[in-house]
């Protein structure tokens, strides 16, 4: 008589791989979507980066903007003017994006300066 179906070996083997690939596959994903949320803001603050440029070349000076969520609601945005800088527009991380470490708090610069660094790859 032939044995039909799965024995109970096969079925053990077959769940702790997937086991192994859901243990290292879940990680990656999270890491790979909160590198997409800071790339999404990253190119929010260089819009209001722009925007600045705008306005001291119209009005000849720059404007302080309230802080704002940014557009995945992720990050609070805000554009400051110190002296020494012309501006400084920066982004803090609100809510799961506060498990992106390290890159929590981003910051860029009118002389195109970016905090920190490794948040920043190109």
């Amino acid at each position: 008589m032939k044995q039909r179906g799965f024995s109970l070996l096969e079925i053990l083997i077959t769940m702790a791989i997937a086991g192994i690939i859901a243990a290292w596959a879940i990680p990656n994903y999270r890491l790979m979507v909160l590198q997409s949320h800071r790339k999404d803001v990253q190119g929010e603050m260089m819009e209001l980066a722009a925007r600045q440029e705008q306005l001291v070349t119209l009005n000849g000076t720059f404007s302080n903007v309230a802080a704002a969520s940014s557009e995945n609601g992720r990050y609070m945005l805000q554009v400051t003017t110190p002296a020494d800088r012309g501006y400084l527009v920066t982004a803090t991380a609100t809510g799961d994006q506060l498990n992106d470490s390290g890159c929590t708090n981003l910051s860029l610069d009118r002389l195109g300066n970016r905090s920190p660094q490794s948040c920043w790859t190109k």
